[in-house]
C-alpha cells in the first residue's frame, strides 16, 4: 500500500488540511492518509485553551465522511515531546512492506533540516510539501534541491491551489465573536460552539479558588456544602463530555450565589435593574435567585460568559 501521513496540531482543522490530503491523495495514488494529530511537539503550545481530545474530536468530524482518511491519536498517548522521527520510526516497523508518504506544510521543509533526526523521516519516507498562499516556488525548489543533496528520500511539492486559510485565524475570530461563513465544516464549527472553544471566556483554577473565598462569604454554611458539591461534579461532567472543565465548575461555584438573600432584595434588584418579573415570580420571589444570579455573574463577579 501506499500510505501517507499527514500531521499537525489541527486546531482547529479547516478545510485546507482536507484539501491538502486530498491533492496529496490523488496525485500520488495513496491508499489511506493518516491525520496525526500532533501531541506535544517541540516548536508549537498545543494547549492553546482546548483540551487534546477536542482536536481529536474535530478531526474525526472533519473526515468522517472520506472513507480513506483515518485518524492516528499515537502522539496525543506517548509521554513527553513528540518528535517526527519517533513516529515514522513506529510507521516503518508496522508498514515494512509498504510506501509511506509525510506530509507536511512549506514552512516545515525550509526548516526540516534543523529537526531532531530529519535523516529517520526521510530515509522512511517520502517528503510531500504542500505550499502555502503567497510561497515562491523558486524557493520552495531550492528547499527541495538542498534537501535531496543533504538526505536520502525524496521531496516533492503538492500540486495544489493554496489560499490563505489558517488555523490561528479561525481561532482569533471566533474569540472575537465574529461569524464564520466558510472554511470549516460545519459539524466542526458546531462542535466549537457547543464546547466554547476559543471563547475569549476563559478563566483559571486562580478564578475558582476566588469566587471558593467568596460563596463562604455569601452562602449559608449547607449551601456552601452544596455549592462545593455542584462545583465538582460540574468539573467531572465536563471532564467525561469533553467541555472546558474550570469554566464548567465556575458555573457550578456560581450557579446558587443569589440564594441566600432575601426575597425583598431579589425583588428590588429585579425592579431596578429592568429584571423580568413573572406573575409566579412575584408570588414566590425565591424563584428569582437564578435570574439575579446571572446578574450578579456579570455586576459582582465578572464573569461574563
Amino acid at each position: 500500500m501506499k500510505i501517507g501521513i499527514y500531521g499537525g496540531t489541527f486546531n482547529p482543522i479547516h478545510n485546507t488540511h482536507v484539501e491538502i490530503a486530498q491533492a496529496a491523495r490523488e496525485q500520488l495514488d495513496l491508499d489511506i492518509v493518516y491525520f496525526l494529530v500532533s501531541g506535544n511537539p517541540p516548536h508549537k503550545d498545543t494547549a492553546e485553551s482546548i483540551s487534546d481530545m477536542s482536536r481529536i474530536a474535530m478531526v474525526e468530524l472533519a473526515i468522517k465522511e472520506y472513507p480513506y482518511f483515518k485518524l492516528d491519536n499515537r502522539e496525543i498517548l506517548r509521554a513527553g515531546k513528540s518528535y517526527s522521527y519517533l513516529t515514522l520510526t513506529e510507521y516503518h516497523k508496522e508498514y515494512s512492506d509498504d510506501e509511506l508518504f509525510f506530509i507536511m506544510g512549506s514552512d516545515s521543509l525550509l526548516n526540516f533540516k534543523n529537526w531532531v533526526n530529519p535523516d529517520i523521516i526521510s530515509d522512511y519516507s517520502t517528503i510531500l510539501v504542500a505550499p502555502r498562499i503567497g510561497d515562491d516556488i523558486k524557493v520552495l525548489e531550492r528547499g527541495i534541491f538542498e534537501c535531496k543533496n543533504i538526505f536520502d528520500g525524496d521531496f516533492f511539492i503538492i500540486d495544489y491551489k493554496a489560499n490563505s486559510l489558517s488555523s490561528s485565524a479561525f481561532r482569533k475570530a471566533i474569540s472575537k465573536g465574529e461569524k464564520i461563513d466558510e472554511g470549516l465544516n460545519k459539524q466542526v464549527l458546531s462542535y466549537i460552539y457547543q464546547h466554547n472553544l476559543y471563547s475569549q471566556y476563559r478563566y483559571s483554577y486562580d478564578d475558582v479558588k476566588k469566587l471558593d473565598n467568596e460563596m463562604k462569604k455569601e452562602l449559608k454554611p449547607s449551601r456552601y456544602t452544596h455549592t462545593i458539591g455542584v462545583a465538582n461534579m460540574a468539573y467531572s461532567l465536563a471532564i467525561r463530555w469533553d467541555y472546558p472543565e474550570i469554566n464548567a465548575m465556575l458555573a457550578g461555584m456560581l450557579h446558587d450565589c443569589a440564594k441566600c438573600i432575601t426575597d425583598e432584595k431579589r425583588l428590588a434588584i429585579c425592579k431596578k435593574n429592568n429584571i423580568s418579573i413573572s406573575d409566579i415570580e412575584a408570588k414566590y420571589p425565591h424563584l428569582l435567585h437564578g435570574k439575579v444570579g446571572a446578574f450578579f455573574c456579570k455586576s459582582k463577579y465578572d464573569v461574563f460568559d
